[in-house]
């Protein structure tokens, strides 16, 4: 049996609909959202570098495809930038349950699969472009090899994970869990020189 709908005591209007989901063997499918999948089905790493003449480009890619993640802030508060923009008004299908002070069943006492949100992921983690003056140039001032270059680091993300970063650290014993740490998504913008003598 399949999508019962237990009676949410102490729930308002727009609160969390719970379903009771019994084990179906013959439709194991029915319940995947129920039990996440932690680990990624695939983690791409490309790299490309690319030479003109002098100029130097390279770029670094890094994502992660197919895993679940349990958003324990949105588990432990429920509040998101969805929760408190799109809970409540003028629509009459709600991207968000509505935020309740209670404590009761529709909201967080049982476990539920609303903290639960896909964990995929592409990120540009490196991207650089550098310039070799020529050696016969800088040979007269005793310079082997003069490079400078800019960089710039976490330059995008693309992701629909609604907690601060889809790329989690922590153990392994914690994978798949969001639990709020800092989040390794900050922008930096790097200029550097490499000379040899």
């Amino acid at each position: 049996m399949v999508g019962l709908v237990d009676k949410s005591e102490g729930s308002g209007h727009g609160g969390l609909a719970n379903v009771r989901i019994a084990a179906d063997l013959r439709a194991p499918t029915r319940c995947d959202r129920l039990v996440p999948a932690p680990i990624p089905h695939e983690r791409p790493q490309p790299n490309i570098g690319l030479t003109y003449k002098n100029f130097d480009f390279s770029t670094f890619f890094y994502g992660s495809f197919g895993n679940d993640v349990l958003n324990e802030i949105k588990f432990g508060t429920g509040v998101n930038k969805n929760s408190l923009y799109k809970s409540w008004g003028q629509t009459s299908k709600p991207e968000a349950p509505i935020q309740e002070q209670s404590y009761n069943f529709s909201v967080w006492a049982a476990p539920n699969s609303y903290p639960i949100e896909k964990g995929t992921y592409i990120r540009n983690k490196s991207l650089m472009l550098g310039y070799t003056i020529p050696s016969q140039r800088m040979q007269k001032i005793g310079i082997d090899r003069f490079r400078f270059y800019v960089q710039v680091v976490n330059l995008f993300t693309i992701t629909s994970y609604t907690g601060l970063d889809p790329e989690l650290t922590g153990t392994s014993q914690a994978w798949g869990f969001d639990e709020g740490n800092y989040p390794n998504n900050q922008i930096q913008y790097l200029f550097g020189l490499s000379l040899a003598f």
